[in-house]
């Protein structure tokens, strides 16, 4: 799934948001088109709503990809999604130091490897986390015993 994670910094770099750059590459997995989920994901970028916008981006993917319709704020976690957002959202705060969208760009300002904003190492986490869950997530076609 390496392909996924090159082409969310591609997306990036072609001027992409980052929580686009995260959602657009997941599109398939969340059951919408690539349009639909740049537009959907617009709004979650440079901490809009405090949290960093890759890991909003993950927390659509996974409502998204639960497959009980469209919730009305697809950031905000259904009884389905509850659990893993709760889970993922820990571990992206201990893999990338914390989840609001200020701290991880003021943490990410100093490193050089990363862009100027610390988006990239964010888009990073965000692409691992998605490429774990969906990798472990069951077929919706698999019947439960």
């Amino acid at each position: 799934m390496e392909d996924k994670k090159s082409n969310a910094l591609e997306l990036f770099y072609k001027g992409y948001n980052c929580a686009q750059a995260v959602a657009c590459n997941y599109a398939q997995e969340m059951g919408i088109g690539v349009e639909e989920a740049k537009r959907l994901s617009e709004k979650y970028a440079s901490g809009t709503y405090i949290t960093c916008g890759p890991l909003l981006a993950v927390i659509m993917a996974v409502n998204l990809s639960k497959g009980n319709g469209r919730p009305v704020n697809v950031i905000q976690p259904t009884c389905e999604s509850r659990e893993d957002i709760l889970r993922i959202e820990k571990q992206f705060a201990d893999k990338a130091g914390a989840t609001a969208c200020s701290i991880l760009r003021k943490n990410n300002d100093s490193d050089t490897t990363q862009d100027a904003s610390g988006c990239d190492a964010c888009i990073r986490t965000a692409e691992d986390i998605l490429n774990v869950y969906f990798r472990k997530k069951p077929s919706t076609n698999t019947p439960a015993f």
